[in-house]
């Protein structure tokens, strides 16, 4: 939508221009209605003594209020959502990768009565079997949401730019709104520009309606800026939720890389024992056959 404005001081009349209205009918607080109709609902409706030239452009503001507002709605709604996704989706992937070690660390568990029985070979080719799985078993990926397979969730980048974006235009809005407030002070200050054989004992009272009347419009004004704020102080918000969601999903791959080394060394510990407990049978192969062959030719002999 615009808006074209033209006030003419000398005979306190506005001539207005509005384009972009939509002709096709809406739902408005329950009742389907076009853009022009509650524009004309609203100015005959307007209970001011004089017709103020800012009534128009307060009229457009709230027009431009319902769009932007509606739209920092549900963009912040989704958002939100993602935010909560995110911190879930990771705590999943965290306790899957913890299970998977536990029941690894099961496994070898139960491997250690079959070294201290005795049964070696059993032994190395299970810890053999155990080692070579862990190798080709590839990396699992986080789990997608399989009831919604065509909706591709955007990566954290995109969001946190999205809502920045969004962040950005209310706050453009929000300064040409401060410009109106201004503007009406500047004709409250010049008196609208009335002439000054104008400023008779009549002109007086009517010059002192528009002036109440821009009082109560500046209000409205002011009012449609601390909304403005409230909606940029959460899309502040989430801008610093999704930062905080990002280092943490980086601390979380740490987490998973730190893990991972230690599941490395925990092996490398294992393959370590078996070889030191393979050098103990070889040792003993060898005590065997020094002391016991000899032995042995001597009662062949």
């Amino acid at each position: 939508m615009a808006l074209s404005v033209t006030f003419f001081p000398g005979s306190l009349t506005t001539n207005a221009v509005w384009y972009g209205c939509d002709l096709s009918k809406r739902k408005f607080h329950g009742d389907l209605i076009t853009d022009s109709e509650l524009i004309c609902g609203q100015l005959e409706n307007f209970d001011g003594g004089v017709f103020h030239p800012m009534v128009l452009p307060v009229v457009f503001a709230g027009f431009e209020r319902e769009k932007h507002i509606g739209t920092a709605r549900k963009c912040l709604t989704q958002f939100v959502q993602r935010i909560h996704d995110l911190a879930h989706q990771d705590l999943r992937s965290m306790n899957g990768n913890e299970g998977f070690m536990r029941s690894e660390s099961n496994k070898l568990e139960d491997c250690a009565p079959l070294m201290k029985g005795g049964c070696l070979a059993s032994y190395f080719r299970l810890v053999s079997s155990l080692i070579h799985s862990k190798a080709a078993k590839p990396v699992s990926q986080p789990k997608t949401n399989s009831y919604q397979p065509q909706e591709e969730q955007e990566p954290a980048v995109l969001l946190w730019q999205n809502i920045r974006f969004l962040r950005i235009g209310l706050q453009n809005w929000q300064a040409q709104l401060r410009k109106m407030i201004d503007h009406i002070d500047q004709l409250h200050d010049t008196d609208f520009g009335l002439p000054v054989a104008a400023r008779v004992p009549n002109s007086q009272t009517r010059l002192h309606i528009l002036q109440e009347v821009g009082g109560r419009l500046k209000t409205r004004l002011q009012d449609l800026v601390d909304e403005y704020d409230e909606y940029i102080r959460q899309c502040t918000h989430i801008m610093d939720g999704l930062t905080l969601e990002t280092q943490l999903e980086l601390n979380s791959i740490g987490r998973k890389d730190a893990r991972i080394n230690q599941e490395i060394s925990r092996v490398n510990l294992e393959v370590a024992q078996m070889t030191r407990l393979d050098g103990s049978l070889m040792k003993s192969i060898a005590m065997l056959c020094m002391v016991f062959f000899p032995t042995t030719f001597v009662s062949i002999s």
